[in-house]
């Protein structure tokens, strides 16, 4: 074995040097020019504006409230009477819509990673408007129906409506649960139904204990009036961290918790 590294090595001290005797070094080649710089290009970013009430109802009046910025600058445009907006003369790139009501009726929300060259890029956008409705009391408990273990969740409006409402109750294994979704595993939907003064709500216990509770933790919840269509409009998922925002929600909420069996 060692002499057969031996050998290796001197062929490999001959091909070198045989190499290094034969290679020369040329004339250096001319220099190149830089390339001629491409065209700039500009391009619009425009679309519609649909707005709906907490009930989930299209609205078709004072759709000229609506103002659409580009994070990181100053440019913005405000919506027509059809609801429509237009933002022209940007360059190639891509960029990240923040939508917001001036009038402070409808919950905003994001268009991120708009991929624009030339030409119009289409982008429409739903806003739901924010619950004017409020809650009164809000109860978690654990129970059992037919050997099955639940939490019920009962929510209690301050009044009765002709319309069904909804309610959205986040949850989370801290008392510190809130609806912004860094501090929160999930949400549910509790409905209102019409001229009703309450909703309910039967979850799984098993459902907590696939996301991670034992038996004999606490699952804590926080509520909100929410839009009835709060999951599909003022809605987002943040490409940056996966996380999904539901903005058509009330700002205070009620806290309530119950054991897992």
């Amino acid at each position: 074995m060692k002499s057969k590294i031996y050998f290796l090595s001197i062929v490999c001290i001959l091909f070198v040097a045989a190499f290094s005797s034969c290679t020369k070094t040329g004339p250096a080649g001319p220099q190149g020019t830089q390339g001629v710089q491409g065209p700039s290009y500009t391009g619009t970013i425009s679309g519609f504006v649909t707005l709906y009430d907490q009930f989930g109802t299209k609205v078709t009046t004072n759709l000229s409230t609506i103002k659409v910025s580009i994070d990181g600058t100053s440019i913005s445009a405000k919506t027509d009477a059809t609801g429509k907006y237009t933002i022209n003369n940007l360059n190639t790139g891509n960029y990240t819509l923040t939508v917001t009501d001036t009038a402070g009726v409808y919950a905003g929300t994001k268009l991120q990673e708009i991929q624009l060259v030339s030409g119009t890029v289409e982008h429409d956008v739903k806003l739901s408007a924010v619950p004017t409705f409020t809650i009164q009391n809000f109860v978690a408990k654990d129970t059992t129906i037919n050997s099955v273990n639940y939490i019920k969740l009962t929510v209690y409006p301050t009044s009765t409506d002709p319309q069904a409402r909804t309610v959205a109750a986040w949850f989370n294994n801290s008392s510190a649960v809130t609806s912004s979704p860094e501090s929160s595993l999930g949400v549910y939907a509790v409905t209102i139904k019409a001229n009703a003064a309450t909703g309910t709500l039967l979850i799984f216990q098993s459902d907590f204990t696939d996301a991670g509770f034992t038996s004999g933790s606490t699952a804590y919840f926080m509520a909100y009036a929410a839009a009835s269509n709060f999951t599909s409009s003022s809605d987002y998922e943040d490409f940056n961290n996966g996380r999904a925002y539901l903005n058509a929600v009330a700002v205070n909420g009620l806290a309530a918790n119950a054991a897992i069996q």
